[in-house]
């Protein structure tokens, strides 16, 4: 039977997590059938194996992409080449450092989206969790109202936006992905403006997924862990919006010019923070910083 939803799961060296985020899933409570697809980008560690044992014990469900050598590292995206083996009408994502909470997520979110045409996709709240799993960090809340969401929306969440694991959208939203979603050093952000520009996305407050912080391999780590990378990220995520503005003929400029500006000042407090106190553009971005942040910050100037 062909599958309504299409689970999207990425791992790499996720050998701790990635039995927490499938069990999740194949215990997921449906009345429809659904896949997963999930890829091991060439992982040093276990997670290839135990990606092949639920390949196992869930024939059915499990369609697993094997990668001998490591898509990321090659500037190969691995989510566009997932999603073109979706068959459901609808996809989901879980990368398999995180989970879903709520053994009901799959069918809410389907509910939903099948009494409402007009909404392309249905996000929500996740609960953000320390790197061991033991504690509770609060809430990814990119929204301040349970609401419907336009372009705008999601344009100025852009820095803090849904967790990919609250996400399900209609799959004809994804069949072309544009040239700015390849130019991105991750994912999520330039689907959620993809999403957003084919309609609107239904945001709800409950939580029903968990988003690790600063697991082994993610985006989140290695900013922390390398200056190159986050010089690096700030670039990239520079050019895309730059991308977009020009794509979308200049439409959303004076949302953009602000998020440009917001990753020039993340940019500089990794390759100058000096800047940060020289350009008068990047002094309300200061302010905003905690405490702690802005000693922290100071003290790296006046070191440079």
């Amino acid at each position: 039977m062909k599958p309504k939803v299409s689970i999207i799961c990425l791992a790499y060296n996720h050998e701790k997590y990635i039995r927490e985020a499938l069990d999740s899933i194949v215990t997921q409570k449906t009345a429809f059938p659904f896949e997963i697809i999930i890829s091991d980008d060439a992982s040093n560690d276990s997670t290839a194996q135990i990606i092949n044992e639920y390949e196992e014990a869930y024939p059915e469900l499990i369609k697993p992409e094997y990668f001998t050598t490591n898509q990321y590292s090659q500037g190969i995206d691995i989510i566009s080449q997932l999603i073109k083996k979706a068959k459901g009408k609808y996809i989901a994502f879980c990368e398999c450092d995180d989970y879903f909470t709520d053994n009901e997520k799959l069918q809410k979110q389907y509910d939903f989206l099948e009494a409402n045409l007009e909404c392309v996709a249905y996000v929500h709240d996740a609960v953000k969790i320390s790197e061991n799993g033991k504690r509770k960090l609060g809430i990814r809340k990119p929204f301040i109202k349970h609401d419907y969401l336009k372009i705008e929306d999601i344009l100025q969440c852009i820095a803090s936006n849904y967790a990919l694991n609250t996400l399900m959208v209609r799959s004809e939203c994804l069949k072309e992905l544009p040239d700015y979603y390849y130019m991105s050093p991750v994912g999520d952000i330039p689907l959620a403006i993809k999403i957003s520009l084919c309609g609107t996305i239904y945001y709800d407050k409950k939580i029903m997924s968990a988003y690790r912080l600063a697991s082994q391999g993610s985006w989140s780590q290695r900013i922390g862990s390398s200056k190159k990378y986050s010089n690096e990220y700030c670039n990239k995520m520079i050019l895309m919006l730059e991308a977009f503005n020009k794509e979308t003929n200049y439409k959303y400029k004076d949302i953009l010019s602000e998020k440009i500006e917001l990753y020039e000042f993340w940019r500089a407090q990794f390759a100058n923070p000096r800047l940060v106190f020289k350009e008068k553009r990047f002094h309300n971005h200061f302010k905003r910083l905690s405490v702690n942040t802005k000693v922290k910050l100071i003290v790296k100037a006046l070191l440079k």
